[in-house]
């Protein structure tokens, strides 16, 4: 099922009128404006997928108890730092599950 959802999200995002690897380019100020539009969720969360899936472990997303809480983490981290790209924020919570799950 694991290596299923990021295909899913991939063709998801191949799908969309804009490309995938664009929409990381926005900025944070960005973020509330476009979240109206499923693609930065649906970015943020195959961004996520496919750094866990090319992990060796394939355990970050294990701290992540829903959808939500990484798109309340996003909310956070660009209310904090508007002038960041989206796909900044993307890499350090990807890198913030890892660290914790190798905590365990």
């Amino acid at each position: 099922m694991r290596t299923r959802i990021p295909l899913l999200l991939l063709a998801l995002l191949a799908s969309s009128s804009q490309s995938a690897t664009l929409f990381g380019a926005y900025d944070c100020s960005q973020w509330f404006s476009l979240t109206q539009d499923p693609l930065p969720k649906t970015w943020l969360l195959g961004y996520l997928s496919g750094m866990d899936y090319a992990t060796p472990t394939h355990s970050a997303l294990d701290r992540l108890k829903s959808a939500e809480q990484a798109y309340l983490w996003m909310d956070n981290y660009c209310k904090a730092n508007p002038s960041k790209k989206i796909s900044d924020g993307a890499k350090q919570l990807y890198n913030e599950l890892e660290k914790n799950a190798a905590k365990r």
